[in-house]
């Protein structure tokens, strides 16, 4: 029943195939007897078929020390390819926001004076070459006038590097130069997020009878959305557009109304529909206008997936076209967002093949999953947040590379600036990475509490087929085949469970379902070898377990010569019952060797169970050959072992 090849190439013995411990008991005596025989040679070629089989994993590299060093090498390498590629993608990024003129206002000399006061009450301490850069940068901040982009990034590197030389000369550790540099960063994200120059897209060109008109938000549909929402007031002329719509559609404020069917503009679809908000031109374009259901001053409009709209031709008998609603009659429809650029332009994706170099494999199809990683489907945005912006007003063309480029920098930061991967790109006081080689693999690799998120970092890092990847699946089955293997060269079941007990977590993560079905497939293998190997086994030492066990062996006839013919000797008898012994196990272990002469021997013998066929049975076997018979009946008088 157990006749079969857990492991290519591993074929079973006799006695794991028959699972039998009287057989088993049987084999250990035989392998006590034969040294080297053919049990032991199936055992040798069981190993190396083992070998092969976790080699074809990924390739063994001698010992784990020298695996752990090339594969920490060559996933600091490919790490560092795709770290410069988004570094690269989001400073282009960053650049093209610039050219479009974004400009950030700088906190004033006496905000950030403000803040250092808490580190530095006093003033510039005498003798701290950091706290005088920090005032001197901070009394420099005051500008005429909005500052580029370009500018600001370069202010804020300049000052971030002459922090840090400082921070190292003083002590890498130093708390109070960290808090105070980390406040005036904070200080710095907080600008650009509240600082950001006002553009004169906001700016009032009018009053109307829905109060201020914003002409600059023409044409700009999601802008013009948030602004009246966050001003709960005005109007938007020509935001909106249809094209069987002869005139640019007004966006109003309006007024809620008191239910769905008495209230107009924003501010009912604000109360009522606010799945239209979303993307409401988007939802426009989805509709066409229905004939039979418009008038001479008010157009209905439907869509396939049920939006409908209604235009107003005219306001109190004037011209004007405006919107007066709009909804989608699927809730569960709702949720669209609007399409910002994807973080991976075509300029970043362009440059990738020539930044990797043309050394990593499925170039195009792992970018491509690169880039789905980087920009999942985005979530339903708040109607309230101008297009791109973080709580300013730049426009459009502005925000959404700036918003691309620091996607792509939160994506870097996310990927190689937390976990094991920090270490790498983190140096330390020789001015070398923090982690590198060995000590990087093992970080990712581990028996440790946080394998598993250990693991997750590398796979943030690497290629799924890249050269990395495969580099810490080769120093991991290396380790694994040098921790299991015994005095004999061989490898022990008991140290082989321990360490992939030790690493389930950590080869889930790094071993694909095929590759970890071959490191279980050799656990198999090893569980039935030591299974038939120890079935049955008493207590006591092995020396006395051998000598009982010899008796299975037979020589009985040898023993009644000696006791009757004094002439033999015990000296004799013994050394021919030795020899009997001896040629017994030989055959034995060639049989017990092979699974097909196992059961021919069983089937053959099968028939002495019988006592009639037994009492013929042993008056025709020649003598020498009856003590023997004896032995092997012994041991099929076991009951199996399941």
């Amino acid at each position: 029943r157990n006749n079969v090849q857990i492991v290519p190439g591993s074929l079973p013995t006799g006695v794991q195939a028959l699972d039998n411990e009287g057989v088993s008991q049987l084999a250990r005596v035989v392998a006590n007897r034969v040294q080297g025989g053919a049990m032991a040679g199936r055992a040798a070629d069981q190993n190396a078929a083992r070998l092969a089989h976790l080699g074809s994993v990924a390739p063994i590299r001698g010992d784990a020390i020298t695996a752990a060093e090339d594969a920490g090498q060559l996933v600091a390498k490919e790490a560092g390819e795709w770290r410069g590629m988004l570094k690269a993608a989001a400073r282009q990024k960053y650049d093209e926001a610039a050219q479009r003129g974004a400009a950030l206002e700088l906190p004033a000399k006496s905000q950030a004076e403000r803040v250092l006061e808490k580190f530095y009450p006093r003033g510039p301490v005498p003798g701290d070459p950091h706290a005088a850069t920090l005032h001197a940068f901070v009394a420099g901040l005051d500008s005429p006038g909005p500052v580029p982009l370009a500018e600001f990034d370069a202010m804020r590197k300049q000052a971030g590097n002459k922090a840090r030389a400082l921070a190292r000369g003083m002590g890498e550790n130093d708390p109070t130069a960290a808090a105070a540099w980390g406040a005036i960063t904070d200080l710095f994200s907080e600008a650009e997020k509240a600082a950001v120059a006002k553009s004169g897209p906001l700016m009032p060109t009018g009053h109307g009878p829905w109060g201020p008109v914003y002409g600059g938000l023409t044409g700009d549909a999601d802008n013009a959305v948030a602004h009246l929402l966050r001003m709960q007031t005005g109007e938007v002329p020509g935001a909106l557009g249809h094209r069987q719509v002869k005139h640019p559609i007004d966006l109003i404020w309006g007024h809620a109304g008191t239910g769905k069917s008495d209230g107009a503009g924003l501010a009912k679809l604000n109360a009522y529909h606010p799945e239209a908000l979303q993307d409401l031109q988007g939802l426009l374009n989805r509709t066409s206008v229905r004939p039979e259901a418009s008038g001479a001053n008010r157009l209905r409009m439907a869509g396939p997936n049920g939006e409908d709209a209604v235009v107003s031709l005219d306001w109190r008998g004037d011209p004007k076209t405006w919107l007066l609603s709009a909804f989608e009659r699927n809730p569960e429809s709702a949720g669209r967002s609007m399409n910002l650029p994807g973080a991976l332009g075509e300029g970043a994706a362009a440059s990738t093949p020539a930044a990797l170099g043309g050394s990593l494999p499925d170039i195009e199809a792992s970018f491509k999953a690169f880039d789905r990683a980087l920009n999942p489907p985005p979530p339903p945005r708040d109607p309230r947040q101008y297009v791109g912006d973080l709580l300013g007003a730049m426009m459009p063309d502005q925000a959404a590379p700036l918003q691309a480029g620091r996607a792509l920098h939160a994506e870097r930061k996310a990927r190689f600036d937390t976990g094991p991967a920090r270490l790498m790109f983190q140096t330390g006081a020789d001015n070398l990475p923090r982690a590198q080689g060995a000590e990087a693999a093992r970080n990712f690799f581990n028996s440790g509490a946080a394998q598993a998120e250990a693991i997750d970092s590398l796979n943030r890092i690497v290629l799924e087929r890249g050269p990395g990847k495969r580099a810490m699946q080769s120093y991991a089955i290396t380790d694994l085949v040098q921790s299991a293997t015994n005095k004999a060269d061989e490898l022990s079941l008991p140290k082989y469970e321990r360490w992939v007990e030790q690493r389930s977590q950590a080869l889930k993560g790094l071993l694909d379902g095929e590759q970890l079905g071959k490191v279980k497939a050799v656990l198999l293998d090893l569980k039935r070898a030591d299974r038939a190997a120890n079935a049955g086994r008493a207590t006591g030492s092995n020396t006395a377990q051998n000598l009982a066990g010899d008796s299975m062996l037979g020589a009985g006839l040898l023993d009644a010569l000696s006791a009757k013919v004094p002439y033999v000797g015990p000296w004799v008898a013994g050394s021919m019952r030795d020899a009997q012994r001896t040629r017994s196990a030989g055959l034995l272990d060639a049989i017990l060797a092979d699974p097909t002469r196992t059961a021919g021997a069983l089937d053959a013998y099968a028939g002495l169970l019988d006592p009639n066929l037994l009492q013929r049975g042993l008056i025709y076997t020649p003598a020498v050959m009856n003590p023997m018979a004896g032995g092997l009946l012994e041991s099929l008088r076991s009951e199996p072992a399941r």
